[in-house]
């Protein structure tokens, strides 16, 4: 019997361990992406050797990509949290099961937006989390890929009045 706890225990960590990457992978390769459209924009904007007009495309079309892309990014981001945070809840619960005299303590779930989406703030809490003391890494890439998003937004609406 302890083998197969300890077996539990074991897959529930690999797991864990598994979304762990899977988030910092996501927030690697997303910020990565981003920053290539966001050069690529500031190259489209200030060079001269392109008309007007496809100077205008390029910028237009990168704004769309770079506001699509972040979008994709921060939902990522969310939903890699949020499996990340239920599989920290199973490990705990197979720590706790296998090792009772050293238990961890267990997340409460009595919030009905934290027990569908854990480890993520409401859209409305996200947008001044990064204000709050202690807010957590992966809240802040959340954040950051919203402002990704408002500031690619924010230059395809203002590109066509001042290129």
């Amino acid at each position: 019997m302890r083998r197969m706890e300890l077996d539990r225990l074991e897959f529930a960590f690999k797991r864990w361990a598994y979304h762990h990457t899977a988030i910092w992978e996501a927030q690697k390769h997303f910020t990565w992406f981003i920053s290539i459209v966001l050069s690529a924009q500031v190259l489209s904007l200030s060079t001269k050797s392109l008309s007007h007009t496809t100077r205008l495309v390029a910028v237009e079309a990168l704004s769309v990509a770079g506001v699509v892309l972040a979008w994709i990014g921060c939902r990522v981001q969310r939903r890699e949290g949020s499996l990340f945070t239920f599989a920290s809840d199973e490990y705990i619960a197979e720590h706790n099961a296998v090792f009772p005299e050293h238990a961890m303590p267990t997340r409460d779930v009595t919030d009905d937006h934290r027990a569908k989406m854990p480890g993520n703030p409401s859209w409305g809490e996200l947008l001044v989390a990064p204000f709050r003391p202690g807010t957590g890494i992966r809240v802040m890439f959340q954040w950051l890929f919203v402002l990704f998003m408002v500031g690619f937004a924010a230059v395809g609406i203002v590109a066509p009045f001042v290129t």
